[in-house]
């Protein structure tokens, strides 16, 4: 070989042993990601795992039910369990419903204008709304009545329109009937009257839709005939002509079934 060819090659083979020394990782305590020092992958992650600062962590949220029966967790929202029956879901736990109060089952009217009516001849005022037959007593809200007498109470509603009373003393030619006003008599299951219809009613509140304020509340008649009669009459003999222990006409039958004026 020629001397110089030798030393080209000598200083070649040199030349690259002198060189920088290959890059070796450092991962240390990384599972996965690439490290800094060679950028050099140091790992992958399982199905369901995310590398988070070279650290395989789930992806896989854990729900967290501690407490709760009920309803979506606070971490993950998956649902903690459902409630029975009528049971409602209330902050996780389940929850019997809130008992209420029924309306009345009648209506009816107040003595005093603006009260509400609930039931029984009970009326409360409005800012008392809620009534307990057990009690008698009114309350605030229907919370106090509920703990008063639990779904007994009512929830008092507006009272019904009023109806004046008929005038007492007056007879009717049935035996057990009202007196209504009018020479008009009702049976007891209907003791309200409408002047303009001419109709008994069994309930204030159907005698005040028919005719409002101008309905009549009956009354309870007198015993014996109207005039002292044996009838629905006053003969002249028994009444105008003899007063002496007989029962004598009273307003309004006197100008019609009297034709002694000296009777009334």
């Amino acid at each position: 070989m020629r001397p110089h060819l030798f030393l080209a090659l000598s200083i070649a083979v040199l030349s690259l042993s002198c060189g920088p020394p290959p890059c070796v990782p450092e991962c240390g305590a990384m599972k996965c990601g690439t490290e800094s020092r060679c950028s050099t992958s140091c790992g992958t992650c399982e199905l369901n795992q995310t590398c988070v600062f070279g650290q395989c962590q789930s992806t896989v949220c854990t729900p967290d039910c501690s407490g709760r029966v009920c309803g979506a967790d606070p971490v993950c929202g998956t649902s903690c369990g459902t409630c029975p029956g009528d049971t409602t879901c209330v902050s996780g736990q389940c929850r019997a419903p809130t008992p209420t109060c029924s309306a009345p089952t009648t209506s009816g009217s107040c003595a005093t204008a603006g009260n509400l009516w609930c039931g029984s001849s009970a009326c409360c005022s409005p800012s008392y709304p809620y009534f307990c037959g057990a009690t008698s007593s009114c309350y605030a809200s229907q919370a106090g009545a509920v703990t008063a007498c639990g779904t007994a109470c009512v929830h008092c509603a507006a009272a019904a329109g009023t109806c004046s009373t008929a005038p007492s003393g007056y007879t009717c030619s049935t035996a057990g009937y009202l007196y209504c006003g009018s020479s008009t008599c009702c049976s007891p299951s209907y003791p309200y009257f409408c002047p303009g219809g001419s109709r008994c009613h069994a309930t204030l509140a159907a005698a005040s839709a028919a005719c409002g304020s101008a309905c009549v509340h009956c009354s309870t008649a007198s015993s014996g005939y109207r005039c002292g009669g044996t009838g629905d009459s006053c003969p002249q003999a028994s009444c105008c002509g003899g007063r002496s222990g007989t029962v004598c006409c009273k307003p309004p039958f006197c100008a019609g079934d009297c034709a002694y004026s000296p009777c009334c």
